[in-house]
């Protein structure tokens, strides 16, 4: 189902000529330079590689602040929302990885001893709940309701200007129910229709686009008609198990873009994902 989107209100065009907050920074390990505004990234692996784990750490640096008081703590201070389809997503996860972060901050203070000085628990409780309010969470139950939230997007941003992230977690979780009720069968021509959708919505805002799906999510052969600079990745992070491990928590991700290719290492622990590089 595809909806088109050419009103524009003029709470719409007030929100479209206001600057959008960088998301340069969210990951130095992964994105070098990027990434900017407008661009898609797709994050691809098998099952309890991480995918969701990897959206709510790039979460949890957008939403907290780069400054609190004296303290630095180095988040994006920008909005994000997050479509949570295959319900993998958990709040508690994000606040304890928010919290985890938060220990680990220090004062800007050139004082050796004052510079150990940490955030205490009642600070680091208020900015939790101070960044949480950058974050909306839109959860959707079946393909009707994914495709009516697509929908409501251009409402939601036009009425928070301050989100610079879009993250679909997965694009592909209706996918057998859009095919019984005659929808695309071709695996790469539906996420290719499924991103022209979403674009078409979001073409008035610049914000990062980024999502998940399967592994083996992809057709048998592609072909070049699904080639479209729109709504091509501009990164690709594709998550894997490395195999002959003793211990089953280290992984590497392939980290495709800007006409590079990198692997990296990483873990997967209480505190997150851990990068290796």
């Amino acid at each position: 189902m595809a909806f088109q989107c050419d009103a524009e209100s003029g709470v719409q065009f007030l929100s479209r000529c206001g600057a959008n907050l960088s998301l340069k920074g969210i990951d130095t390990v992964i994105f070098e330079t990027g990434p900017e505004l407008n661009d898609v990234i797709e994050i691809t692996g098998d099952p309890s590689c991480g995918k969701t784990l990897l959206v709510t750490k790039f979460l949890v640096k957008c939403v907290l602040p780069k400054e609190w008081g004296k303290f630095h703590i180095g988040g994006l201070n920008v909005g994000a929302i997050l479509m949570d389809t295959d319900h993998h997503f958990h709040l508690l996860k994000l606040v304890n990885l928010m919290e985890l972060h938060l220990m680990k901050c220090r004062t800007h203070s050139e004082d050796v001893e004052d510079n150990k000085t940490v955030l205490d628990s009642a600070t680091a409780e208020k900015i939790i709940k101070e960044s949480l309010r950058k974050l909306i969470i839109l959860k959707c139950y079946d393909s009707a309701q994914y495709q009516i939230t697509l929908h409501s997007l251009e409402r939601l941003l036009s009425v928070n200007r301050y989100v610079s992230l879009l993250v679909l977690d997965s694009i592909t979780a209706y996918y057998w129910q859009d095919v019984a009720q005659g929808g695309v069968r071709k695996m790469d021509l539906y996420v290719k229709k499924m991103l022209q959708t979403i674009k078409k919505c979001l073409m008035e805002y610049k914000l990062v686009l980024m999502y998940t799906k399967q592994t083996y999510f992809q057709s048998t052969k592609s072909s070049t008609d699904v080639h479209d600079d729109k709504t091509t990745p501009t990164y690709r992070i594709h998550l894997q198990q490395c195999q002959g491990q003793l211990n089953n928590n280290l992984f590497y991700a392939q980290i495709s873009g800007q006409g590079k290719t990198k692997c990296i290492l990483y873990k997967i622990d209480n505190s997150g994902i851990t990068w290796n590089p």
